[in-house]
Formats: structure tokens, C-alpha cells, sequence
């Protein structure tokens, strides 16, 4: 694993992702990028071009200056830091870093369910995830883990999830973590597909990946899978997004999208066709 972007607003929420990502770079050797999105100055048609310049001149100026300051610091830490400010929307400033420094994953920070997160996960969610090809890692703030041991993946086992799987088993060898399976059984739940076969054939489709997969019982699968994955120390969770619909694939949308907004465990969401 070579280089990380961390996306940041500088906020309160942003510091825990900022903390796990000099975590991880420092066991992994890697490089962070450090990456800020700013919008231009709302041109009001009565004000002079140069005075627009001249503001946004100095904003730049000060968000370099922030930049700055914010990747030393980080490099005073023993990771080697760059750092990117970039004009437009957050999901631009992070595709266009993908392209130019295929990066193995981005790093994003979550205040409660709101805040700079939202700027991924608002209007503009869908291009994100659909358009970058690598894992974005949704750091909330309340967490209390800094490192990823475990990555915990959340199977209704209702279908093929080999395409995901091989995204979530390459991450997971670059962080030397260990992938957890659980499916949650409910009443409410039809259960269309003969599990044993889905598993077999996933065990031949990766026969050099541990596939052990642990199934817990109850009503609510969200509230299953969170209790599970606070129990354990260094765990992060998987979700998927999928070219139907936003956050589409392993679970229900719905599903996916009140994981991500009431965790406090670090959340991979992954992309695939």
C-alpha cells in the first residue's frame, strides 16, 4: 500500500480520520495526500473582476498556508505528507487524485450524521461512489479505533458477492487485516437461495482466503451487525455501492446508508459494477 488521500474540512469530525490515517501509513509504510476542496467566491454581478481575484487570491493563500502547516505536522510524525488544494466539489478534488496518484483508498471524516461527510453522501453521493474505483474509508468521530485489524462484511448470502469480495480481500491484504463474515438471520428475511451452495462456491472461488462465516439471529439487521462490530476492537465495516442505485449491493440500501450515519466503527464503502 503506497499512498492514502485524506480529505479534510479542518473540522472536529475530520481529526479522528486525520489520527487513523497517520495510523495506517505508518504500518504500512504508505504516503498521505492531503486533500482540500474550497467552492470560488459567488460572483455578484455588481462587484468589480479584480476585487473577485483579489479574494480569492487570498483565500487560497490562507488554505495553502492551513495546508500546509496541517501535512508538516503530519510529516513531524514520521509519514511522508503531500498536500492538494483543489478548486470545486469534494467528489472532483477526489477522483481527480485517483487518476493522478492511484491512491489504494481515501479517508474521509464523520461528525454524528452530518457535516463534511455529507458532502459525500448529499447530492453528489451517487457520482462519488460510482466514479472513483477505490474504497473510500468513513471515519466517524466518536470512534475508538485508529488501526483496522479486522474487516468485519455483512452477507445476506442471497447472491454472487465474488466481485466484491475480491475488492474486499485485496484491501484487506494490504492492511494485514483479518475479514470477519456475518449474516444476520431474521424471520422477516425470505431466504431464496440455498446458502450452503453460495458458500461453497465462494470457498472455491477464493480458496486461499479464510471464509468462516458466523450467523446471529435477530429482527433487525442493522442493530445486529453495529452491536457486533463495536464488540471488537480495530473492526471496520463494509458496505457496497452498486451500479443500480447508491450504497446498492450487500445490504438494502436503506440499510447501508443508517449504518454509515449511526456507527462509530470506521466504514469501507466499496464500488462495483
Amino acid at each position: 500500500m503506497k499512498k492514502i488521500i485524506l480529505a479534510t474540512d479542518f473540522s472536529k469530525g475530520a481529526s479522528k480520520a486525520e489520527e487513523m490515517a497517520i495510523a495506517i501509513a505508518k504500518k504500512h509504510i504508505s504516503n498521505i495526500i492531503l486533500l482540500y476542496c474550497f467552492t470560488p467566491t459567488y460572483v455578484d454581478p455588481t462587484m468589480p473582476g479584480g476585487m473577485v481575484i483579489v479574494l480569492d487570491e487570498g483565500k487560497e493563500k490562507q488554505l495553502e498556508d492551513k495546508l500546509s502547516r496541517k501535512a508538516r505536522s503530519i510529516q513531524e510524525q514520521g509519514v511522508r505528507t503531500t498536500f492538494r488544494l483543489s478548486t470545486g466539489s469534494v467528489s472532483d478534488g477526489i477522483k481527480t487524485l485517483v487518476e493522478e496518484e492511484a491512491a489504494d483508498f481515501a479517508i474521509l471524516g464523520k461528525t454524528g450524521a452530518s457535516g463534511f461527510l455529507d458532502k459525500i453522501l448529499g447530492s453528489t453521493a451517487e457520482y462519488v461512489i460510482n466514479n472513483i474505483k477505490i474504497p473510500l474509508l468513513v471515519v466517524p468521530e466518536n470512534t475508538k479505533s485508529i488501526d483496522v485489524d479486522r474487516i468485519q462484511y455483512a452477507t445476506e448470502l442471497e447472491y454472487d458477492e465474488n466481485e466484491i469480495l475480491e475488492e474486499v480481500f485485496e484491501i484487506a491484504r494490504k492492511l494485514k487485516a483479518e475479514v470477519d463474515f456475518v449474516n444476520v438471520l431474521s424471520d422477516k428475511k425470505l431466504d431464496l437461495v440455498d446458502n450452503a451452495k453460495l458458500i461453497d462456491d465462494m470457498k472455491k472461488s477464493f480458496p486461499n482466503e479464510r471464509l468462516n462465516i458466523q450467523s446471529i439471529r435477530s429482527n433487525s439487521v442493522e442493530k445486529a451487525i453495529l452491536e457486533l462490530s463495536e464488540s471488537k476492537e480495530n473492526t471496520a465495516l463494509v458496505v457496497a455501492s452498486h451500479h443500480r442505485g447508491f450504497l446498492e449491493g450487500l445490504l438494502k440500501p436503506s440499510v447501508s446508508k443508517s449504518l454509515i450515519a449511526r456507527t462509530n466503527v470506521p466504514t469501507f464503502v466499496f464500488h462495483f459494477e
